[in-house]
């Protein structure tokens, strides 16, 4: 059977062969002398992979946190908010991840809804937030299921004018996108490494705005938050206390090679990338009578959904092209390592089974 045509990374991206092997390389080491294995790589790696994603994400490293998944990062964060922050707006239709961790805190939940089933107008959310007095806003920065793509600028500049906190889920924009952390209006920004960054699972990366820890002090400690000096441990709160405990070693020496493999592609080579295939699958639906989501709408990233039977889907199945489907739309979600062949190669097949 030939190699699918991967469209898929919306839900996992492709790790890389040097990424493989990377990690292979240390799994082997494990069976002989893991604890000099761990103590190498801590020492040597560990300070690269910091120093390299705060780069590609335009921040200082001492902002970044690393953390196993989104999840644990997200919920981590909610403790530290818990009792000080109390209404939090929500978007209805964000990624579970996102939005039952806040209806489980114990936070006082708003919703945002669109009209569309695509865009979440910013009026809205700015209505939402005057009239609910919201403390706190939590957004997915691109939405997993329509590729919409929310004005981070906007909004954030909207919150920090009216002194409400505003958290970001990255996971799928950031490997996409062309961040500059330090410059954008968000307080906390958090994102799985398994989709666009391209780093495997078993990693996450949290960046915590300056102010941050001194308003919500982290309720988190362990052997990564401490500092060992000649008197004994030492601990002082900082992005360091969202690691409490051991890494996923192999799961971030698998996003070391990913973020090196970024930098050296350029990420904004990439984002032009991704979004002109995503565009030449737009423009290539237009001919045919499936209808996108959101229609040509300049505020998507590089997910794009038309409406289509679950019948379609398995016959795109057939031709070997994986994708995904979900509430009667087929997901696209093409990344890097696509080339226009492949999207016009699924437009063809689209165009085969409409006749």
């Amino acid at each position: 059977m030939p190699e699918p045509v991967y469209l898929n990374t919306a839900a996992a991206g492709l790790i890389s062969p040097a990424s493989l092997a990377r990690s292979t390389a240390f799994a082997k080491q494990m069976l002989h002398n893991p604890s000099a294995a761990f103590a190498g790589w801590l020492a040597e790696n560990f300070p690269v992979v910091r120093e390299n994603t705060a780069r590609l994400l335009g921040c200082d490293s001492s902002r970044i946190a690393f953390v196993p998944n989104f999840s644990f990062g997200f919920n981590a964060v909610l403790q530290s908010l818990a009792g000080k922050i109390h209404r939090v707006l929500l978007f209805d239709q964000d990624y579970p991840s996102v939005n039952l961790p806040v209806t489980l805190g114990g936070f006082e939940v708003s919703y945002v809804e669109s009209s569309d089933g695509f865009s979440i107008p910013f009026s809205a959310i700015r209505s939402a937030v005057l009239q609910r007095r919201i403390d706190a806003v939590v957004l997915s920065h691109v939405q997993f299921l329509t590729g919409f793509m929310l004005d981070v600028e906007e909004l954030g500049t909207f919150c920090r004018k009216h002194g409400v906190l505003f958290i970001l889920d990255a996971t799928q924009s950031m490997g996409v996108l062309d961040y500059h952390l330090d410059l954008l209006p968000v307080d906390v920004v958090i994102s799985s490494s398994y989709k666009w960054l391209n780093g495997g699972y078993g990693s996450a990366v949290l960046y915590l705005e300056e102010s941050f820890i001194n308003r919500f002090p982290p309720k988190f400690a362990g052997f990564g938050s401490m500092t060992l000096t000649p008197e004994g441990w030492s601990y002082a709160p900082s992005a360091r206390s969202f690691e409490p405990g051991h890494f996923s070693v192999e799961g971030l020496l698998r996003l070391e090679v990913a973020v090196t493999e970024r930098l050296a592609a350029g990420q904004s080579t990439v984002m032009q990338h991704d979004l002109a295939l995503t565009g030449r699958l737009a423009a290539g639906l237009e001919k045919t009578s499936f209808s996108i989501r959101g229609g040509v709408s300049g505020s998507r990233a590089a997910i794009l959904s038309f409406d289509a039977s679950e019948e379609v889907a398995k016959y795109l199945a057939t031709k070997n092209i994986v994708v995904t489907f979900r509430r009667g739309m087929i997901r696209v979600s093409p990344h890097l390592h696509n080339q226009p062949a492949e999207i016009d190669f699924l437009i063809e097949v689209l165009e085969q089974y409409g006749k």
